[in-house]
């Protein structure tokens, strides 16, 4: 049975935290950070109830993190984290770690008050190997003391027509600060974004459909595919499936690779793809098949849209078997082809059509109404950080709101261990 991890004690385990990716600009967008989204689910807030609400905010997020640790959240990507003016005063960003931690400034801070003080804290972070971004930034005369100190400048442009986009990069460009383009999430959008000339996107653009009617799926997914129905057969036939593994180099080294791993604690090294799915048995054959799929499925899009789903499944997974749910395996199944509609660009009914999953799966993932319908909202809920929708989903069904990080982080490992660093060098 998959066990939620235990993180943090009393109050601070009523922390939740997502994050945003954060992508590069060009056509492989590829990984460069995640922005962190904090709420606070247990009242911890309200343990500083005499304490200046941004304080208050601040310490949540920071015992939160150093509880975490910062990693178990981002992997090797840069964690970007907002600190309000207090605490970029009194040095609580200092607790997280200088190389992969980006300071965000809220406007709040880089746009008012003075500025030259700001400037002299900012840079006591540099100095110390911190990054800084300045958030929902606008061009102003008082900001450029600011802005000639920045990494990074996140740019909300959803309402901003293509000469005002324009212009406000060109003023960005004349410092060493690179853009990012915050909440694009559709292609639509990043496309627009990303014509105009912005380094970075931040959103979940890569998992919106793009459906192209009459589209037919190359050699390699059909390939895919094939498997992906072998794996879902009834009685799962190991030596078929091996003889289409061994058709893809990359998949049999990624199966061996899983199997001799030091999560199964094998003596001696199996070399038989045939062995090695008898060794792995049914249900994890069909778990890694099923990630395996999706990795290639998602091509030639990003990674991130792979891993994306490989959490989504094994949070389905840990969250499911916490609360006794269905099989294991039929929640991970929910999580893991939730996106297949992205994957093959089709319509959700006609991307169902090339797999076969169970009844119960496929109404989950048609949105009709019931158990397993509801534990993927709450996930793509919580990994998007509507916590209203967390909070309103776990209510109506008696789940345990304070334990969701557990399993999310949980899940964001599991993912990590299946593919690996995926961040660029920003």
């Amino acid at each position: 049975m998959t066990e939620s991890l235990q993180l943090g004690t009393g109050a601070l385990a009523t922390v939740q935290v997502a994050r945003k990716p954060i992508l590069s600009a060009d056509m492989d967008h590829s990984l460069v950070g995640y922005e962190l989204i904090f709420s606070d689910t247990g009242g911890l807030f309200s343990a500083f109830a005499d304490a200046d609400e941004q304080k208050a905010a601040s310490e949540v997020v920071s015992h939160s993190v150093l509880t975490l640790g910062v990693d178990a959240v981002v992997g090797d990507a840069l964690a970007f984290m907002r600190f309000p003016k207090a605490q970029l005063v009194d040095a609580t960003p200092m607790l997280l770690p200088p190389g992969q931690s980006v300071i965000e400034v809220g406007r709040d801070t880089w746009a008012t008050g003075d500025q030259e003080a700001i400037a002299k804290v900012l840079t006591q972070y540099i100095d110390a190997g911190y990054r800084i971004a300045l958030s929902d930034f606008f061009w102003t005369t008082n900001s450029e003391p600011l802005l000639a100190l920045a990494d990074y400048v996140t740019l909300d442009l959803a309402l901003k027509d293509q000469a005002q986009i324009t212009s406000l990069l060109e003023v960005v460009r004349q410092y060493r600060a690179r853009t990012i383009a915050t909440g694009v999430d559709t292609a639509t959008e990043r496309d627009r974004i990303v014509a105009a000339g912005v380094d970075y996107v931040q959103g979940f653009f890569f998992s919106a459909p793009n459906i192209v009617e009459g589209r037919e799926l190359p050699g390699f997914k059909l390939a895919y595919l094939q498997l992906l129905r072998k794996a879902y057969e009834p009685q799962v036939d190991f030596a078929e499936l091996a003889k289409i593994i061994k058709t893809d180099v990359g998949l049999s080294f990624k199966l061996l690779r899983y199997v001799n791993s030091a999560h199964f604690g094998l003596r001696g090294r199996i070399e038989s793809l045939e062995k090695a799915l008898v060794m792995l048995g049914t249900d994890n054959v069909r778990r890694w098949v099923s990630v395996a799929t999706v990795s290639g499925l998602s091509a030639p899009g990003p990674v991130e849209l792979a891993i994306l789903c490989a959490t989504r499944g094994r949070f389905c997974e840990s969250l499911g078997v916490k609360l006794g749910m269905a099989t294991p395996h039929e929640c991970f199944s929910v999580g893991m082809f939730s996106l297949l509609d992205v994957m093959l660009g089709k319509s959700l009914d006609d991307a169902l059509a090339d797999v076969a999953m169970a009844d119960e799966v496929m109404g989950a993932l048609r949105g009709e109404d019931g158990a397993l319908a509801d534990l993927l909202r709450v996930v793509v809920a919580y990994e998007r950080g509507r916590w209203d929708d967390v909070t309103r989903l776990a209510q109506q069904r008696g789940w345990p709101e304070p334990e969701l990080i557990g399993h999310y982080i949980d899940a964001i490992e599991w993912a990590r261990d299946f593919f690996g660093p995926t961040a660029a060098t920003p």
